[in-house]
């Protein structure tokens, strides 16, 4: 019996390990083909069987490690730009290295090394940007595992972008300051453009240096008003101003777009450079849809003090305009709403009653509250405290001078 059992174990024991073959695309010469389009396209790497390919050790490849590998070939579009990533999400950290080579599997020429799917401390995905490649040129892809000890399969992903021609001042592209921004042109994705080397001495923070953050650069001319307000829409996106010109520039302002970022202050008639640059890992997030429009001046108003009169007619013909945008709080009148000081960044007007004491006040916009108050600024008492919408007044005292507030509620202007 010793014998066939012998037998048996051996069979077996040839049968699995035959059982593992080799990918189709273990050395250069075999190389997988990957096809570029403008959407990213995902590719499986199977490791099971894989041997090292024996080439030259890469840049970013530790020594004597002789890691397993497989590869990839691709061809540039015309702009000659690629990404490269993982599709998935490896919580847990690092994993996975590729090496990018141009020529031919016999004559490599190493361009670029680097992990496959790098997370940042907080947990975004970088994306690896290969900008300038020659268009329609074939480019070789080595991925492997440091380790050494992965087995099974993962995949990637590759993408093609698009040229944009905006992302230094010189080619800035000219935005026309509207009346309203209801609709955002001009979308660019930042993941295909680089970094241009401009002052950012007010905006460090904002900014990640040791990746390849990105930017493209606008001009607009001032209006009238001397303000602006900047509506856009992507993630990790932060918007700069400059002052002067192309050759000279100065930074005056500074903030991360979230919805829209009023600016007052601007000299009427005076161009202005907009640059929007990526602080997040991932640039292929980021895709920008922005647009300038007029805004009022800056709040004077928004102090007892500097209240604003206004006078009581007997029609709503000609209703007040107001600017909340950069309104502060008036701490020292605050009204108490329910069980909590709403957060009250309004501003104060004053009037005198009509004969009747009486009167109607509407708000044509949601989500403001108001309150009315008697005797002076340096002592107020609220009368009428935390309304919305319209109202009818009355009961006031028309020999009398009363003081209005009005304040956001919400997010509007």
């Amino acid at each position: 019996m010793k014998p066939h059992t012998l037998l048996f174990i051996l069979i077996a024991f040839l049968s699995s390990t035959q059982s593992i073959a080799q990918p189709i695309n273990d050395d250069c010469a075999n190389a997988t083909i990957a096809t570029l389009s403008t959407s990213f396209t995902t590719y499986n790497m199977d490791f099971d069987g894989a041997t090292s390919s024996g080439v030259n050790q890469s840049s970013c490849e530790p020594a004597n490690t002789n890691p397993v590998d497989v590869w990839f070939r691709f061809t540039t579009t015309s702009t000659g730009n690629v990404q490269l990533n993982n599709s998935e999400f490896y919580p847990t950290g690092q994993w996975g290295y590729f090496a990018l080579y141009s020529g031919s599997c016999n004559g490599l020429v190493e361009l670029d090394c680097g992990l496959l799917d790098d997370i940042s401390a907080n947990g975004e995905r970088y994306v690896n940007h290969f900008f300038n490649l020659n268009p329609n040129q074939s480019y070789y892809l080595r991925l492997w595992d440091n380790n050494n000890d992965f087995t099974g399969d993962r995949d990637f992903r590759l993408k093609a972008g698009a040229e944009v021609f905006n992302n230094i001042c010189s080619q800035s592209e000219t935005l026309i300051v509207q009346s309203n921004c209801a609709q955002l042109p001009n979308e660019v994705q930042l993941g295909f453009t680089t970094l241009s080397n401009e002052p950012l001495t007010i905006c460090n923070d904002f900014i990640h240096t040791n990746y390849d953050t990105a930017d493209v650069w606008y001009n607009f001319i001032a209006p009238a008003s001397g303000a602006i307000t900047f509506s856009g829409g992507g993630s990790g996106l932060t918007l700069l101003l400059y002052e002067g010109n192309c050759n000279s520039l100065t930074d005056i302002y500074c903030n991360r777009i979230s919805g829209q970022n009023y600016v007052p202050g601007l000299n009427s008639g005076q161009t202005y450079y907009l640059r929007v640059l990526n602080y997040s890992y991932n640039a292929d997030a980021n895709i920008l849809d922005i647009c300038v429009n007029e805004s009022l001046p800056p709040t004077t108003n928004d102090e007892c003090n500097d209240a604003i009169p206004i006078t009581i007619t007997n029609n709503c013909n000609n209703p007040i305009t107001a600017n909340f945008n950069d309104a502060t709080e008036d701490v020292g009148n605050r009204i108490f709403c329910g069980n909590t000081f709403s957060d009250q960044l309004g501003i104060w007007y004053s009037f005198s009653p009509t004969s009747t004491g009486a009167f109607y006040l509407d708000f044509l916009n949601d989500g403001f509250l108001f309150g009315i108050f008697e005797n002076d600024c340096n002592n107020l008492n609220p009368i009428i405290a935390c309304e919305a919408g319209e109202d009818v007044i009355s009961g006031l005292d028309p020999n009398e001078t009363y003081y209005l507030k009005a304040w956001r509620s919400s997010g509007s202007d």
